[in-house]
């Protein structure tokens, strides 16, 4: 049987709680404040209804999280959103402990109108990426600008806003912004 080697920084989240316990709260106070933020986001559900596609969830969203993206904790919260018979639309706000914060929004070949009716309207700030496995990812390095995208042949894209963690206290202003953007782009 092989030795188990624990470096100083295993040892460390092995025997002490706090590590675990912070995440824990951490995710938990992400989770309310991404509720709160679903919630003051419903009285647009009107004008989203009107730009997005028919069947888009303008009411309730989805909150999940997880321990596991690229190895490190995660919450988000896919408001507004459609899934339907494998074809999906997510307006996604991702908080990726340790690495950044972002807004994007995902969608599947069926939503090639919106991408391309994005690309049209969206200023230089945007990134985008298209084809699998690079539309799950929230690494800022697997995007290029929005507008250098001249290949899109109807695969799954991506756009995306990407945040340092220095701008957390503005984060909801930040993706709210976002995603008014998109909404007066569509």
């Amino acid at each position: 049987m092989a030795k188990i080697r624990l470096n100083s920084a295993h040892w460390t989240v092995l025997t002490n709680p706090v590590y675990h316990i912070a995440t824990r709260e951490l995710m938990d106070i992400l989770h309310a404040d991404l509720e709160d933020f679903r919630n003051s986001l419903l009285i647009y559900a009107d004008r989203f209804r009107k730009v997005l596609p028919e069947g888009t969830d303008v009411h309730s969203g989805r909150i999940t999280r997880g321990m596991n993206h690229n190895r490190c904790p995660y919450v988000v919260l896919d408001y507004p959103r459609l899934v339907t018979n494998g074809d999906f639309l997510f307006f996604r706000t991702v908080f990726w402990f340790g690495h950044n914060f972002n807004f994007s929004v995902i969608g599947s070949s069926e939503f090639k109108d919106v991408f391309k009716k994005l690309q049209l309207h969206l200023s230089g700030e945007w990134l985008a990426t298209v084809g699998h496995p690079y539309v799950w990812s929230n690494r800022p390095e697997d995007f290029k600008s929005f507008k250098e995208i001249n290949d899109y042949k109807g695969q799954e894209w991506k756009i995306a806003k990407f945040f340092e963690y220095t701008e957390f206290p503005r984060w909801k202003k930040l993706v709210h912004d976002s995603l008014m953007q998109i909404i007066d782009a569509l």
